[in-house]
């Protein structure tokens, strides 16, 4: 289940803070999703990651190049 502000949950306990997490550690270069969770397994768990990078995607923040099998950040 998405977690989105409101009277339970505190901003920094929802998927719109994990895409400050997850934008921060894409800033640099791409990087393939195994090595994105590797970087972030300590601050977001598993499911909390696959939530924020789909609507990270959706949102067109990012890109997907399956040729290479990275994510980056869209310009």
């Amino acid at each position: 289940m998405t977690r989105l502000p409101n009277k339970l949950y505190r901003f920094n306990e929802t998927v719109l803070a994990d895409f400050v997490t997850i934008m921060r550690s894409l800033d640099t270069a791409p990087m393939s999703v195994a090595d994105l969770h590797d970087r972030l397994e300590g601050q977001l768990a598993t499911e909390d990651m696959i939530d924020a990078l789909t609507l990270l995607l959706t949102l067109g923040t990012f890109g997907l190049d399956t040729d290479q099998g990275v994510i980056a950040r869209a310009h």
